[in-house]
């Protein structure tokens, strides 16, 4: 259905999904949001890890958990700095809004 439209920018909300999924995703260009229920699911955390980070966003929607703690996790998981996270998140965000 998407393929139908011009879009600037597609966010797949609240991803759940292995890298097989991500790949397809990415390769159409689109982004993806992991929240708090990506660190309880094994391959949705190997998907975030295989992404390229200008591909990433992250998100709360789901849960009550601070986002300052989603930022904190991603880091880990990522092996990247959070303030180096946080920067990259907004030039995506920039990118698909701005």
């Amino acid at each position: 259905m998407l393929d139908e439209h011009r879009l600037k920018g597609v966010v797949f909300h609240g991803f759940i999904g292995s890298k097989q999924q991500a790949d397809e995703a990415l390769r159409r260009g689109y982004y993806l949001s992991f929240g708090e229920r990506t660190f309880r699911s094994p391959k949705s955390m190997e998907a975030m890890r295989a992404i390229p980070i200008d591909h990433l966003f992250l998100e709360t929607d789901e849960s009550h958990v601070a986002i300052e703690d989603i930022y904190s996790k991603a880091s880990e998981i990522l092996a990247l700095p959070k303030n180096m996270l946080e920067y990259i998140i907004n030039e995506n965000f920039k990118h698909i809004c701005g």
